[in-house]
């Protein structure tokens, strides 16, 4: 944000989603997968990874939030996500979160 006051696309520094990535669950044996999974890292700027950031993912029909921190590489997997899209974003602390993307889970088909 500018002094004036005008509001543009603003990602805090130092923070950046990457990499997000989208797939469905593999089903048990002779049994159908009604879930889905979101998996990624979470990169500073410089693309260092960044362990024990927060990952919201938030269901954009429902509103429904799942929340994980990253592992001590930057990885985090949210699984048992319904269908649909999903706004993820990740923030370090209590800092303002960094990027947002969108991810759709879909159910497997055959």
């Amino acid at each position: 944000m500018s002094a004036t006051g005008s509001a543009r696309h603003h990602r805090p520094p130092g923070l950046l989603l990457v990499a997000a990535l989208v797939f469905c669950s593999a089903p048990p044996a002779r049994a159908q997968s009604t879930t889905g999974s979101i998996a990624g890292t979470v990169r500073a700027d410089d693309g260092t990874p960044l362990p024990g950031a927060i990952v919201e993912a938030r269901a954009e029909e429902t509103g429904t939030v799942r929340v994980v921190p990253t592992n001590g590489e930057g990885r985090f997997r949210i699984d048992l996500l319904s269908p649909g899209t999903w706004s993820v974003t990740a923030r370090l602390g209590d800092g303002p979160p960094g990027a947002r993307r969108a991810a759709a889970v879909k159910l497997q088909q055959t």
